[in-house]
């Protein structure tokens, strides 16, 4: 079933036009791809908006919070937590790892790892 989600989203309705626009037409689309959100998150909070063009790899390892949005072609990946009320502009790109960047004197590669990154509003 998630095979058949992740071709369903990647396939065509990723590119569904952007629900900015007034038309009913348009909140079904957005129903349609936050619909896809429920199966392939971690976790989904209620009245998520996933919009055009939006990459989330498999969508893995993501949670995504109450009332939050990926923006317009944004590209993310897990270990993700999106917290309730969050707003993604477009283009935003998040690529985690688990990779430590907390110190400049020492090359990331040798820094060790981390669990996961947390947004919140």
């Amino acid at each position: 079933m998630r095979l058949f989600i992740l071709l369903l989203y990647y396939g065509f309705l990723r590119f569904l036009p952007a629900t900015d626009n007034a038309y009913w037409i348009f909140s079904l689309f957005r129903k349609t791809r936050s619909w896809v959100g429920h199966f392939l998150f971690d976790q989904c909070g209620k009245q998520i908006n996933i919009e055009h063009g939006a990459n989330f790899g498999t969508g893995r390892g993501i949670s995504i919070g109450d009332r939050s949005g990926i923006g317009i072609r944004a590209k993310i990946r897990g270990p993700l937590h999106i917290g309730s009320d969050v707003m993604m502009g477009p283009d935003v790109i998040i690529l985690t790892s688990t990779h430590e960047i907390s110190r400049t004197d020492i090359p990331m590669r040798e820094q060790g790892g981390v669990q996961e990154k947390k947004i919140e509003q």
